[in-house]
């Protein structure tokens, strides 16, 4: 697939080299027989849909993909690419996140093939050549015997729900120039969204996605964690500062009781109970207290 028209995918990223685990790390563990899958629940222009990420499948790209995913690198970005009867493409991202910008460019290593035959909903990385992925992600709308066929388009996963949405992104535009009147892949990174919006208005866009990672054992779901659409470190409210502040001072209060001796104790609580009897007395003869320095 590339913007030519041929059935081999094209990305034009930098093609440095990612710093991703090593095969061997990303495996599931084959000791303990713990399996691990992911749910990225997405709402787009054209209605929700579900992908089902599978580690097992590729490892390598499955922790690439899901990655960018929860760090909300696919939202609000557009389906630049719809061919019907073939596939619809996505992944050049709007995000001014310089390091998010670096990471999705940075390309990782082909997982092994698993032999899988292409059908509606199966989701892969496209790529350019050996070791080329980087950020970008198709769909196929069907059978293809062009897709699946080189090592970078291993599937990742499927559509789980929502294809019906899928299938309903705008297509008139078609493949990129000069096979059709759809967007090229470098003026998207150049112009934005603004330059999307302007040239190619009808064209859907992804709203926001969520995830959730899930681990199984023998088929048992043994561990769950969601990522929420965003996920920020905001400074502490006020109240939050306040209740730290009246924690700090009872540890301080607490630290000087028990570092003192007791006959610190015995003399300390002496004048205590003296500035009160004090104030007791001064208060009941109508006058304000008067303590003098010692």
């Amino acid at each position: 697939m590339s913007d030519d028209g041929d059935d081999t995918t094209y990305l034009g990223n930098d093609e440095t080299e990612g710093s991703e685990k090593s095969l061997e790390e990303e495996l599931d563990d084959e000791v303990t027989g713990v399996r691990e899958t992911a749910l990225v629940e997405c709402s787009t222009t054209a209605g929700p849909f579900t992908i089902s990420l599978i580690k097992s499948w590729a490892p390598i790209g499955y922790e690439r993909a899901l990655t960018l995913f929860e760090r909300s690198y696919y939202d609000h970005s557009h389906f630049f690419r719809v061919i019907p009867n073939f596939l619809v493409q996505f992944g050049i991202s709007y995000t001014d996140d310089q390091d998010l910008k670096h990471f999705a460019d940075s390309t990782i290593k082909d997982d092994p093939g698993i032999g899988m035959p292409f059908e509606e909903g199966l989701v892969s990385f496209a790529g350019s050549g050996p070791d080329s992925r980087t950020s970008q992600l198709f769909i196929a709308y069907g059978p293809s015997r062009s897709l699946g066929t080189e090592p970078w388009e291993t599937p990742i996963g499927e559509v789980v729900d929502g294809m019906a949405n899928m299938r309903k992104l705008y297509s008139e535009y078609g493949d990129g120039k000069p096979h059709g009147r759809g967007p090229e892949q470098y003026k998207i990174r150049n112009g934005g969204k603004s330059f999307m919006n302007e040239n190619y208005p009808n064209l859907d866009a992804f709203l926001t996605c969520k995830t959730t990672r899930k681990k199984f054992l023998n088929g048992q779901l043994i561990k769950e964690k969601e990522v929420p659409v965003t996920e920020k470190l905001e400074k502490p409210d006020e109240a939050d500062k306040t209740h730290t502040r009246k924690t700090a001072l009872r540890q301080k209060a607490k630290r000087l009781v028990e570092d003192r001796t007791p006959n610190e104790m015995v003399f300390t609580a002496s004048i205590i109970i003296a500035v009160l009897l004090t104030i007791i007395v001064c208060k009941r003869r109508g006058k304000k207290p008067t303590v003098k320095n010692s």
